[in-house]
């Protein structure tokens, strides 16, 4: 693998991307060590005569750390885009005077209208590289959500959304990527423990409400006859809220994957040669003190990303999963939490 088509000062965006894949295995280890550590705590709660409900009464917490790599992340692969437009305008214009310098950015524009209105404010503080026409500016523009309709970012795969019963949500990555980085700078990111299906002795799979949703202390995960106790296997893990799709939960080691590889193989290679470069940045480069430059690094170099790399771990909790017996939930007895 080799990158010579990326200036050398454009390494560090390399380097970039790559912590932002580390930082998605290093989420996707800690969920998995979370979810096998049985976090949640549940309980059969008699309703009434009849009915009884599975109640949460308990979660562990997720590792802080969680949210902070899911925004070291979304970080590395924003400023990576405007590391890249800083590069260009610096070597067309020159040095940079000071208006110049805070007007250099990569924009994000969800209308014609408001591109336009960045491309005009370029302009007043002489950016005609930014502001076209150039090869820079018709760029940027192409790759506008409003433009490109092509590159949609689905939150769960067809086949989970058929098997859960439910839609994807389709968003483009800029608009993601514009949308974490604000909630990560305004408020705190929305990570949350998410139940997406249980399996009972009293019910299948398909009876049951199959959709994602957020999990706290006191949630029900459903009503059963009361009878026989209930065993039951819960499918938990940590995900991240999409930003302005509330109830929309995602798997942040893939989100993290999609963005990185939209990043990667669209938007810069376009933005310096005009075309798109699948596979072209290695997710997996190096960026610890080995002691090698920048080639040699390139080259050793394998390829695979956080999923991939994570594949054979999750693969094993699952079957794990399934081979483990159905665990038996204890009758929650307190006063207060029985009625007849």
């Amino acid at each position: 693998m080799r990158l010579d088509w990326l200036p050398e000062e454009l390494h560090s965006v390399a380097y970039r991307l790559a912590r932002a894949d580390q930082a998605a295995f290093d989420i996707g280890n800690l969920t998995l060590e979370w979810s096998k550590s049985e976090p949640l705590e549940l309980v059969e709660r008699e309703i009434s005569d009849s009915k009884v409900d599975i109640v949460v009464v308990s979660i562990r917490p997720m590792p802080p750390i969680i949210p902070l790599l899911f925004s070291e992340a979304i970080n590395h692969l924003r400023a990576s885009l405007d590391n890249t437009v800083w590069h260009l305008a610096e070597k067309h214009v020159g040095r940079l005077s000071f208006h110049q310098a805070l007007n250099v950015e990569f924009p994000i524009c969800h209308s014609e209208d408001k591109f336009g209105q960045w491309r005009k404010r370029r302009k007043n503080n002489n950016l005609e590289i930014l502001s076209g026409p150039s090869d820079l500016a018709d760029r940027l523009e192409k790759l506008q959500p409003f433009n490109d309709v092509t590159q949609l970012i689905p939150s769960i795969s067809d086949r989970f959304a058929a098997l859960i019963g439910e839609e994807p949500d389709l968003r483009h990555p800029l608009a993601l990527l514009q949308g974490y980085s604000n909630d990560d700078k305004h408020r705190q990111l929305r990570l949350g423990v998410v139940k997406s299906n249980i399996l009972t002795s009293h019910t299948s799979l398909w009876e049951q409400d199959r959709g994602l949703r957020s999990l706290d202390s006191g949630s029900v995960l459903g009503s059963f006859p009361k009878g026989p106790r209930i065993e039951l296997d819960a499918s938990t893990t940590i995900l991240v809220e999409r930003p302005g799709a509330p109830g929309t939960w995602v798997v942040p080691v893939r989100e993290i994957e999609a963005l990185r590889r939209y990043v990667a193989d669209i938007a810069i290679p376009t933005l310096l040669k005009g075309i798109a470069l699948t596979g072209a940045i290695p997710p997996d480069l190096d960026p610890s003190d080995s002691g090698f430059d920048f080639k040699p690094r390139v080259l050793q170099a394998q390829g695979r990303s956080a999923v991939d790399r994570l594949e054979a771990a999750t693969d094993k909790i699952f079957i794990d999963a399934m081979r483990a017996p159905r665990k038996r939930l204890r009758m929650d007895s307190t006063d207060e939490n029985t009625s007849g």
